[in-house]
Protein backbone atom coordinates (compact mmCIF):
# COMPACT_ATOMS: atom_id res chain seq x y z
CA UNK A 1 0.00 0.00 0.00
CA UNK A 2 2.59 2.32 0.96
CA UNK A 3 4.54 1.72 -2.16
CA UNK A 4 1.29 2.14 -4.13
CA UNK A 5 1.52 5.91 -2.44
CA UNK A 6 4.45 6.70 -3.39
CA UNK A 7 4.64 4.98 -6.88
CA UNK A 8 1.34 7.80 -7.57
CA UNK A 9 3.31 10.45 -6.55
CA UNK A 10 6.17 9.74 -8.94
CA UNK A 11 4.06 8.93 -11.85
CA UNK A 12 2.73 12.73 -11.52
CA UNK A 13 6.27 14.19 -11.63
CA UNK A 14 7.64 12.10 -14.74
CA UNK A 15 5.59 8.24 -15.70
CA UNK A 16 8.72 6.90 -17.43
CA UNK A 17 11.08 7.25 -14.76
CA UNK A 18 8.79 6.03 -11.86
CA UNK A 19 8.11 2.81 -14.39
CA UNK A 20 11.93 2.53 -14.70
CA UNK A 21 12.43 2.35 -10.65
CA UNK A 22 9.48 0.61 -9.80
CA UNK A 23 10.79 -2.21 -12.42
CA UNK A 24 13.61 -2.03 -10.79
CA UNK A 25 12.58 -2.04 -7.55
CA UNK A 26 10.16 -5.17 -8.65
CA UNK A 27 13.17 -7.44 -9.93
CA UNK A 28 15.39 -6.61 -6.79
CA UNK A 29 13.24 -7.24 -4.32
CA UNK A 30 13.95 -9.11 -1.18
CA UNK A 31 13.62 -9.96 2.81
CA UNK A 32 16.12 -8.69 5.07
CA UNK A 33 17.91 -7.30 7.15
CA UNK A 34 20.96 -8.85 6.15
CA UNK A 35 24.37 -7.98 7.06
CA UNK A 36 27.45 -8.81 9.31
CA UNK A 37 28.05 -7.93 12.99
CA UNK A 38 31.42 -6.97 13.94
CA UNK A 39 30.73 -6.76 17.51
CA UNK A 40 31.84 -9.85 19.39
CA UNK A 41 28.97 -12.07 20.48
CA UNK A 42 27.02 -11.32 17.76
CA UNK A 43 28.31 -12.59 14.95
CA UNK A 44 26.35 -15.60 14.89
CA UNK A 45 23.56 -13.25 13.91
CA UNK A 46 25.31 -12.33 10.84
CA UNK A 47 23.14 -13.27 7.61
CA UNK A 48 23.88 -12.69 4.09
CA UNK A 49 21.76 -11.60 1.50
CA UNK A 50 21.60 -9.47 -1.36
CA UNK A 51 23.25 -6.36 -1.90
CA UNK A 52 21.85 -4.12 -4.15
CA UNK A 53 23.65 -2.36 -7.36
CA UNK A 54 21.66 0.02 -9.43
CA UNK A 55 21.33 -1.37 -13.40
CA UNK A 56 23.21 -0.17 -15.91
CA UNK A 57 20.23 0.79 -17.68
CA UNK A 58 18.24 2.44 -14.30
CA UNK A 59 21.53 4.53 -13.71
CA UNK A 60 21.60 5.45 -17.54
CA UNK A 61 18.25 6.72 -16.39
CA UNK A 62 18.19 8.51 -14.02
CA UNK A 63 21.87 9.79 -13.58
CA UNK A 64 24.27 8.86 -10.75
CA UNK A 65 22.98 10.75 -8.27
CA UNK A 66 19.43 9.06 -7.86
CA UNK A 67 21.13 5.49 -8.53
CA UNK A 68 23.18 6.10 -5.73
CA UNK A 69 20.54 7.32 -3.23
CA UNK A 70 18.46 4.24 -4.52
CA UNK A 71 21.56 1.86 -3.33
CA UNK A 72 21.74 3.80 -0.31
CA UNK A 73 18.27 3.50 0.40
CA UNK A 74 18.15 -0.22 -0.03
CA UNK A 75 21.36 -0.69 2.55
CA UNK A 76 19.84 1.17 5.00
CA UNK A 77 16.36 -0.57 4.62
CA UNK A 78 17.85 -4.36 4.14
CA UNK A 79 21.95 -4.27 5.49
CA UNK A 80 22.29 -1.46 8.13
CA UNK A 81 24.74 -2.99 9.29
CA UNK A 82 26.82 -2.12 6.82
CA UNK A 83 25.98 1.53 6.68
CA UNK A 84 29.35 2.82 6.79
CA UNK A 85 31.61 5.39 5.86
CA UNK A 86 32.31 4.09 2.47
CA UNK A 87 28.57 3.87 2.30
CA UNK A 88 28.68 8.06 2.51
CA UNK A 89 32.17 8.31 0.21
CA UNK A 90 29.39 6.24 -2.59
CA UNK A 91 27.13 9.04 -1.70
CA UNK A 92 30.02 11.87 -1.77
CA UNK A 93 30.98 10.74 -5.18
CA UNK A 94 27.78 10.59 -6.84
CA UNK A 95 27.52 14.48 -6.13
CA UNK A 96 25.65 14.44 -2.88
CA UNK A 97 26.75 16.68 0.06
CA UNK A 98 26.30 15.79 3.64
CA UNK A 99 23.29 17.37 4.16
CA UNK A 100 21.82 15.88 1.59
CA UNK A 101 23.21 12.50 2.88
CA UNK A 102 21.52 12.73 6.18
CA UNK A 103 18.20 13.74 4.97
CA UNK A 104 18.04 10.71 2.65
CA UNK A 105 18.80 8.77 5.77
CA UNK A 106 15.96 10.58 7.70
CA UNK A 107 13.31 10.14 4.81
CA UNK A 108 14.43 5.95 4.73
CA UNK A 109 14.23 6.50 8.58
CA UNK A 110 10.54 8.00 8.42
CA UNK A 111 9.57 5.70 5.48
CA UNK A 112 10.16 2.80 7.60
CA UNK A 113 8.72 4.35 10.53
CA UNK A 114 5.51 5.37 8.86
CA UNK A 115 4.96 1.26 7.84
CA UNK A 116 5.16 0.40 11.14
CA UNK A 117 2.90 2.67 12.30
CA UNK A 118 0.35 1.94 9.36
CA UNK A 119 1.06 -1.58 10.30
CA UNK A 120 0.44 -1.34 13.83
CA UNK A 121 -2.95 0.22 12.98
CA UNK A 122 -4.03 -2.36 11.19
CA UNK A 123 -3.24 -4.98 14.24
CA UNK A 124 -5.15 -2.67 16.36
CA UNK A 125 -8.09 -2.06 13.94
CA UNK A 126 -8.25 -5.82 13.24
CA UNK A 127 -8.56 -6.74 17.15
CA UNK A 128 -10.93 -4.01 17.89
CA UNK A 129 -13.40 -5.78 14.54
Amino acid sequence: DTAAVYARGAEAVSPELSARVLTEAIQNATSGPFGVYAESGLQSESSDGSRYAASEGLQDAVGDRLAAALEHAHLLTYRPREADGAAHDALLAAGWSIDGIVTLSQLVAFLAFQQRVAAGLRVLSEVAA
